[in-house]
């Protein structure tokens, strides 16, 4: 068995502290020889993110993961998730 990963991310950083964020991200198994067929993708999302510094120290993230895998047999067998996700973090650096 074998995996092929593609991903692509974009960033910028503002002067005043926001850095917003784009990726693409897919994750594909290949000579799966599973009773769903050999090549199937197990994770295959966008990711929207941004950033804002409130100091030198502490960040505030917010990340929504827009999953693009079909709710079917496979995903469903297997336990992936095909659901969309937000996360808020705030990020304290020593």
């Amino acid at each position: 068995n074998q995996t092929q990963a593609v991903e692509f991310v974009a960033q910028y950083q503002f002067d005043w502290g926001l850095r917003p964020s784009i990726a693409y991200l897919q994750g594909r198994g290949k000579n799966l020889e599973s009773e769903f067929g050999d090549n199937k993708n197990m994770v295959k999302f966008i990711d929207l993110a941004a950033t804002y510094d409130l100091n030198k120290n502490m960040a505030v993230i917010v990340e929504y993961k827009l999953n693009l895998l079909k709710d079917n047999e496979f995903t469903r067998a297997n336990r992936i998730s095909t659901d969309d996700v937000l996360v808020t973090m705030l990020n304290y650096r020593f």
